[in-house]
């Protein structure tokens, strides 16, 4: 069996006000040009198709113009689950529709086990020979999982829901082995999962689930699945160093501090005597570049940057001594006529709450203001809620002690917050989100 492994496309995911409908479009273009080029059998996506759980008209788009692209031209079966940025009633809408064109979406935990297992067929004919078995396991919510009990201690919840989300994958897999039984017991079979494992290391908006990511599951803890297709996390990374296991990282960078990653599609081969996984690079079509240091290093690399023809999205962190009242707009007059757009300056020495400094500036021009309000509201976009929530308790006075309790639960109350599925209609959290969007 062969297989494409790619996750977390975050369609209609922003990088502060500049879209990236240009770079997935560009993509989704390249990876079915190398779906229909490849005698591949399956295509799976492992969560996180959306940023958010609104997607917009042009995401959206994008999402089934591929899939039309995928059935119209090729014979291969696609496995789509839903991750926790998904609206899991939005991804299930079509589903009846499209598995007439051997396309099977599981964007939520279903009643039956048996929904959740996918036979797949050579080169995605039916009446072919029947070539592997997808356990599509999607995100798991806490209430896909058991009654939130708003008494439960942290550590109990922790738990319960280490243990379910275990007890789910060995159920899903207990059933393709019984599927298997009754056809060959060579037949590979496959887990797709959207979760954080053990030892994983995390990127840019990557969203924290369960109590803040502690409640992991070890590799020793899933089923002995021959290859287990993960999503949820970033970066292209091997769980605990088996080869076995491994997430595909995201398909765009989605930040800067993603910058420097390369980005990949995993090719995985399954017989009965192998498996071969080769990552496959995804190519830029607009580079993301973090540019540092004082005034003279930023102007080089930013003169270096306008030399490419490739348009090239930028963020700007000063780290000199002398202040720079002016940066914004030198930054930006720098760059003016080129195909290099500053996203972000941020002046290090801008801290909020620094009187001295922001007097000294704002006794500038008019220029000086400008800048200074630029640089303040940038470091305001950069702090995320638990930072601001350990600043609160900093500044209240909590005693140490007692700080870890509080921030289990604020983390409880923002995941709820944040897995809230408007169209499923089934939390009563309020949704919150701030500008840029949370991640």
């Amino acid at each position: 069996m062969r297989l494409v492994h790619t996750s977390d496309w975050h369609l209609g995911k922003s990088l502060y006000d500049k879209t990236r409908y240009d770079e997935h479009e560009a993509f989704l273009h390249w990876l079915s040009l190398y779906l229909i080029k490849e005698d591949i059998d399956c295509l799976v996506i492992a969560g996180d198709i959306f940023d958010t759980t609104t997607p917009s008209h042009q995401a959206l788009s994008l999402y089934f113009q591929f899939l039309h692209k995928i059935a119209s031209q090729t014979s291969i079966s696609v496995v789509i689950i839903g991750g926790n940025h998904d609206s899991p009633s939005l991804l299930n809408a079509p589903d009846s529709f499209l598995r007439e064109f051997q396309i099977h979406v599981i964007g939520a935990a279903s009643e039956s086990h048996a929904n959740e297992v996918i036979p797949i067929y050579r080169r995605g004919s039916r009446d072919g020979e029947l070539c592997g078995l997808i356990c599509a396991v999607p995100y798991l919510r806490e209430r896909d999982l058991a009654a939130l009990n708003p008494c439960e201690e942290g550590k109990v919840r922790e738990e319960r829901i280490k243990h379910q989300l275990y007890s789910h994958y060995q159920e899903i897999y207990a059933h393709a082995t019984l599927l298997r039984q009754q056809h060959s017991h060579s037949l590979p079979i496959i887990g797709i999962g959207h979760l954080f494992t053990m030892g994983g290391v995390a990127g840019e908006g990557v969203r924290s689930l369960y109590l803040g990511d502690i409640c992991h599951i070890g590799a020793e803890q899933f089923p002995p699945f021959d290859y287990l297709a993960l999503g949820h996390l970033h970066r292209h990374q091997v769980v605990s160093g088996d080869n076995t296991k491994q997430y595909c990282g995201t398909p765009i960078p989605m930040g800067f501090s993603e910058a420097m990653n390369r980005q990949y599609i995993l090719d995985v081969t399954v017989t009965e005597a192998m498996l071969h996984v080769e990552a496959v690079e995804v190519p830029r079509t607009v580079d993301i570049v973090r540019i540092t240091g004082d005034i003279d290093q930023i102007k080089s690399q930013i003169f270096f940057h306008k030399t490419s023809s490739q348009k090239t999205l930028a963020e700007v962190i000063y780290t000199g001594s002398t202040l720079q009242p002016r940066l914004s707009k030198e930054v930006r007059d720098w760059v003016d006529g080129s195909k290099v757009s500053v996203i972000r300056v941020v002046d290090e020495n801008m801290y909020i709450g620094n009187d001295s400094i922001a007097r000294t500036l704002y006794e500038g021009d008019d220029e000086g203001d400008e800048s200074t309000l630029f640089c303040i509201q940038n470091r305001l976009e950069s702090l995320n809620e638990e930072y601001v929530f350990s600043a609160i308790l900093e500044k209240k006075g909590v005693k140490y002690e007692n700080r870890g309790a509080l921030a289990d639960v604020y983390r409880q109350l923002c995941t709820a917050v944040h897995e809230r599925d408007l169209r499923a209609g089934t939390s009563i959290h309020t949704k919150m989100k701030g500008k840029g969007g949370y991640t």
